[in-house]
């Protein structure tokens, strides 16, 4: 009967543990401290499990305006800070910059979408399939 009681105690005992894992799933649900901005405005902020961390500097293609108090875009094109090349114009975009070609291609060419450059309209793309 001794043993019996003990089972049943372990069997109560390991539901009990279910529930409370259970429970602190649900109720530890991450709260985002960063939509109330606690960071300097020099500073962006990053959430992370249960806190948050203040970061100096702005993503990547943007800079700090002390005029604005915040992150602003960078016009790439205008500082001459892109790769564009000759016959392409640069076209600001935010947080970053695109190269567009600026004349047509001719008759039977059209402009590659990705490469910017003049391809056969009759060329066809060759994609190699590896099956394992």
């Amino acid at each position: 009967m001794l043993v019996l009681k003990w089972a049943i105690v372990d069997v109560v005992m390991v539901c009990i543990i279910f529930f409370l894992i259970r429970l602190k799933t649900i109720f530890s649900l991450d709260i985002n401290e960063c939509l109330s901005s606690p960071c300097a405005k020099t500073m962006k902020c990053e959430n992370t499990p249960g806190s948050y961390h203040c970061v100096e500097g702005c993503e990547l293609g943007y800079t700090w305006s002390l005029k604005q108090g915040e992150c602003r875009d960078i016009d790439e094109c205008a500082l001459h800070k892109h790769n564009c090349t000759h016959g392409h114009r640069c076209e600001n975009m935010p947080g970053s910059f695109r190269c567009i070609r600026e004349r047509n291609c001719g008759t039977g060419y059209q402009v590659d979408p990705i490469t910017q450059t003049c391809i056969g309209k009759t060329e066809k793309k060759r994609i190699f399939v590896y099956i394992n």
